[in-house]
């Protein structure tokens, strides 16, 4: 698909940067309003409670730049439960050309905002 649809992976790699930035500068009180409508049966306190726990905790990255580390733990708790059996490497598993011209092309626009 990426080598089919380049500009789709571009244009899906930015939004997910968007979001990514967006849940960087909210609270969890703001991402539960955003999205309380998903969540019916919780009560919208809870959520931003949970929420705001996990953006403490640091388990949303900031930028779509997948890391070693992470994806090696992340490979390595499916092999352990069982949802994988084969342990491919990083470079197998990814692909970070998109992600890291995302992130540069967010570099220059806060640059050229700080110019102006």
């Amino acid at each position: 698909f990426m080598a089919r649809e380049p500009d789709t992976v571009l244009r899906m790699t930015r939004a997910i940067y968007r979001m990514q930035q967006w849940i960087a500068a909210h609270d969890g009180d703001a991402f539960a309003k955003l999205i309380a409508n998903y969540f019916p049966d919780m009560p919208q306190q809870t959520l931003a409670i949970c929420l705001s726990g996990y953006k403490t905790s640091g388990i949303w990255n900031a930028n779509p730049v997948q890391y070693r580390a992470g994806l090696e733990w992340l490979r390595d708790a499916m092999i352990s439960c069982g949802a994988i059996k084969a342990k491919p490497g990083f470079e197998e598993l990814s692909d970070m050309r998109f992600a890291e011209q995302v992130v540069r092309e967010g570099a220059l626009v806060q640059a050229t905002k700080v110019i102006e």
